[in-house]
């Protein structure tokens, strides 16, 4: 218990600082305005906390790609963070990606809630490929998203769907699963 309790603590100083960069850099705050940056926050987290298989997993000299689909200002503010943070040992790009445009090759796909009607077929179209889902839709899990982001009493949070990132051979960090508001285990 004391474990997970220290990852909970560890994990939210992590996620203040990287917004904390965001006050700095001069975002305007709204409720819907503070929503995306935590979000971008957590988008930009997670991709640490997953091992690709080693024929997918990004090398140190290649950038980490972030795919996001509907949800443009989402995608300018994951955009903001990215080139606000200190230097690491592997670059990170984000990529806008279009409705019925081909998915190109990316680590993380964020599928916005404007792409609800479609999400479905999205997800199956990457499935079985070592991408990580991520969503903000409800009952998304169901569709084999892997990660789902939800508002809990007013606070972003989110679902993990273990059985998909397996599927995908991803592997999720336990400290991941520890922080999250909800893990399922079956696969879709």
């Amino acid at each position: 218990m004391a474990a997970l309790s220290a990852a909970r603590r560890r994990w939210s100083l992590r996620l203040a600082a990287a917004l904390l960069a965001l006050v700095v850099a001069g975002v305007v705050w709204s409720d819907e305005a503070l929503e995306r940056s935590v979000k971008a926050a957590f988008l930009y987290k997670f991709s640490g906390y997953v091992e690709w298989p080693a024929e997918a997993a990004p090398s140190t000299d290649s950038p980490l790609v972030f795919g996001v689909l509907g949800d443009e200002d989402l995608a300018e503010e994951l955009t903001r963070l990215i080139q606000a943070r200190p230097s690491v040992a592997r670059s990170m790009s984000v990529v806008r990606l279009k409705a019925f445009d081909p998915l190109p090759t990316v680590h993380v796909l964020f599928i916005g809630h404007a792409e609800a009607d479609r999400l479905a077929a999205i997800i199956r179209s990457v499935r079985g490929r070592p991408v990580l889902v991520v969503t903000d839709t409800e009952n998304a899990l169901a569709l084999g998203s892997m990660i789902n982001f939800d508002l809990v009493e007013g606070h972003v949070r989110f679902q993990v769907g273990l059985g998909a990132a397996r599927k995908s051979g991803l592997t999720l960090s336990s400290r991941l699963l520890a922080v999250a508001h909800q893990v399922v285990t079956r696969s879709p």
